[in-house]
């Protein structure tokens, strides 16, 4: 059985996604008794994306965090969650990303959005910020994560290539339960 629960960050926190305050966070939740979080059985995801290193000299501090991240799993993206969404579409390996390498991991901001927010717009017509049919793509789940599979999937790594282990996050939750 997997009881998944979305936790809300404390009045004041909500905007703050930096990933070593959500690794905080998530050790505040676990020494909270009133959650009783069982640490042989319960697990935290924490979800983020890997850009936020990679502007001036962050990569010293992406190390340490993965070195700090205990017994948390991250979920990550680079450049962000909206490559995560590209990939709920068949061949966008092949077709829209292997294609495009140099321009996802840079990432430019034009008309105050990233390249991988407008290319996964252009392709699923649907503004991810604003559309809540970007719900929908759940239902193509298992082609996420069978495209996940042709990029980097290893953290480590993630900061100089194209990644995203979220589908392989999932599909380890779902290979727990089966």
């Amino acid at each position: 059985m997997i009881d998944v629960q979305l936790m809300e960050k404390p009045e004041g926190e909500e905007k703050n996604s930096h990933p070593k305050r959500l690794i905080d966070f998530a050790n505040r939740l676990k020494a909270d008794s009133t959650l009783r979080f069982d640490h042989k059985h319960d697990k935290i995801t924490i979800v983020f994306d890997v850009d936020v290193f990679k502007r001036g000299n962050k990569g010293e501090q992406y190390k340490k965090l993965i070195e700090e991240k205990g017994e948390n799993i991250f979920a990550v993206t680079n450049p962000s969650f909206e490559l995560f969404l590209l990939l709920h579409y068949e061949d966008v390996f092949k077709k829209h990303i292997k294609p495009y390498e140099n321009e996802i991991i840079a990432n430019k901001k034009k008309s105050k959005r990233r390249f991988i927010d407008r290319h996964f717009s252009s392709i699923s017509k649907i503004n991810p910020k604003e559309n809540p049919r970007v719900g929908d793509l759940v239902e193509n789940i298992q082609t996420a994560i069978k495209e996940e599979s042709n990029i980097n999937q290893n953290i480590d790594l993630a900061l100089n290539a194209i990644t995203s282990n979220v589908g392989k996050v999932i599909n380890d939750i779902i290979s727990e339960t089966v």
